[in-house]
């Protein structure tokens, strides 16, 4: 006879915009998935049954509700989410929340999203440091298949420290003009004493979203239905990660429970980036190459899903030795975008990405898409700023231009690079350049050189095709007088002299012209 007391609540404005993102099917599935969960607690024993009638679920069960993402994450990281979730006056989990909270990891737009991967990193708002940065880093590559136990485990932590030193370090990394001063500046700054604010978080992450594009994807199992199209239920009990402390120190066991765990997770689609298939090593063992699990994280966040499939192995010093004729020879049959990585005699690794395929030409060419990178000692990425189109470089076989391969150009100073590989294979260079806006990466010594092909989505243009003049596809008006000599075009032949001409300051006024092809 009270019916008429038990009114449906009133609807925050958070809550009321959270709805509005989702279908009504999805709501449905969220609200089934987590009132099965309450029922599945509240039958565990005594006590439980209040749970179900308030309807709240205890922070101790997230674990049951997300599934095999929860045992990848390291305490830290779990307490956070824990933390994130929990309503204020309870400390609960409520329905309410967790609608809202997931419709900001995903449907809320790009800003709102990275608060909500940024909280994961600091409960209290007051900036991430190092420790929560090591964790979520951690976290995100058990998320991402396991990744973190395909190497031993002192290259692993010599890879997270590079990456979470390059997110402390992002902003003071980025002034120096020399390398002496990069340095400086790195020694003088302690990253454990760094707190990363929201706005170098965003930064950072617009430049390497591997980690936050993981984090948003947590709360994706929830509302997920299997193959069958039930909802999709937790049926093993929460991890160790739910009853967790303030320390990050994973013991063995919490290692092996957060292998299998992310062996669980990645067949299902539920981590946001899932690594490419590295195919074609031959004899090289996977843990010997020089792109190591966390490298391939890091990179193929920045690259569209089409490139994150298969990626090749073309070339490695380390297996094929510093023949430039084998490394040239695979890099002009690779159809699609490559991957260049280059360790120094000092241990520094660095790179780029090449968007265009390589070919011979006189003059520079690729797209904006096309980026540099330095992997260790410390991350830093620098896609390119759009100042010029000095984006990839290919002189081989020219007797007066630089005859190796090269990324970003001074046009003040000829064969200045932001980063050149010299035809021996055993020596380069990295300078300052516009291009990408880049500081030096390396020394000029190369230990060893490999390159990985992008491996293009099924349909496209084959080795041994051409478009547009080039091998691969099209290219950029620049890049459309690759290969030295045009195709019955006058104008496309005497390539090296025209980019003399070009290095010297003179404007080429017949450059994107080409006569007329003859009808037959």
């Amino acid at each position: 006879m009270f019916s008429w007391f038990r009114k449906k609540p009133i609807q925050s404005p958070e809550l009321k915009e959270a709805e509005s993102v989702f279908s009504e099917e999805e709501l449905n599935l969220i609200q089934k998935q987590f009132w099965a969960e309450i029922a599945r607690q509240g039958g565990a024993g005594s006590g439980r049954a209040a749970h179900a009638r308030d309807g709240a679920l205890d922070t101790r069960h997230l674990g049951s509700l997300l599934g095999p993402p929860w045992g990848c994450l390291e305490p830290l990281i779990a307490a956070h989410l824990q933390l994130l979730l929990a309503d204020r006056a309870d400390g609960k989990i409520h329905l309410s929340g967790l609608i809202i909270a997931k419709a900001r990891a995903e449907r809320l737009g790009e800003r709102t999203a990275l608060k909500f991967s940024y909280r994961l990193l600091t409960a209290d708002g007051t900036g991430a440091g190092y420790k929560a940065l090591e964790a979520a880093v951690l976290s995100c590559l058990r998320l991402s298949s396991g990744s973190s136990n395909s190497s031993n485990a002192g290259d692993v932590q010599q890879h997270v420290a590079a990456v979470c030193r390059g997110a402390l370090l992002h902003e003071a990394s980025a002034t120096p003009a020399t390398a002496a001063g990069h340095q400086a500046t790195a020694a003088a700054t302690n990253p454990e004493d760094v707190l990363l604010s929201f706005d170098e978080y965003c930064k950072w992450t617009s430049k390497c979203p591997a980690l936050h594009k993981d984090l948003c994807s947590l709360l994706r199992r929830i509302g997920m239905s299997d193959t069958a199209g039930t909802v999709a239920t937790a049926g093993a009990p929460a991890p160790a990660a739910a009853n967790c402390g303030s320390s990050t120190t994973t013991s063995n066991s919490n290692s092996e429970r957060a292998t299998v765990a992310a062996a669980a997770a990645a067949p299902r689609g539920l981590n946001a980036l899932r690594l490419p298939v590295l195919l074609q090593l031959g004899k090289a063992a996977a843990g010997s190459t020089l792109l190591q699990p966390v490298w391939t994280w890091v990179l193929a966040s920045r690259l569209p899903p089409a490139q994150r499939v298969e990626w090749r192995l073309l070339f490695t010093s380390q297996r094929d030795g510093k023949s430039f004729s084998t490394f040239f020879g695979r890099l002009s049959a690779a159809p699609g975008p490559t991957l260049l990585l280059l360790r120094d005699a000092e241990g520094a690794l660095l790179g780029g990405y090449a968007s265009q395929p390589w070919a011979k030409s006189g003059i520079y060419y690729g797209d904006v898409s096309s980026f540099i990178f330095s992997l260790l000692p410390i991350l830093q990425v620098f896609p390119a700023t759009g100042v010029n189109d000095n984006f990839q470089w290919c002189g081989v076989g020219f007797s007066q231009l630089p005859a190796g391969l090269g990324f970003g150009g001074a046009a003040a100073a000829r064969g200045h690079f932001a980063l050149y590989v010299e035809p021996s294979l055993d020596s380069g260079m990295s300078r300052p350049v516009a291009t990408y806006g880049n500081t030096p990466l390396a020394s000029e010594q190369i230990d060893a050189v490999e390159c990985w092909l992008l491996q293009p989505p099924e349909g496209e243009q084959q080795p041994g095709d051409t478009a547009g003049g080039r091998p691969g596809g099209t290219c950029s008006a620049a890049g459309t007088a690759g290969g030295g000599g045009g195709g019955g075009s006058i104008l496309g032949k005497a390539a090296e002299d025209r980019a003399i001409l070009e290095l010297a300051g003179l404007k080429m006024h017949s450059a994107g012209l080409r006569d007329e092809p003859l009808e037959e």
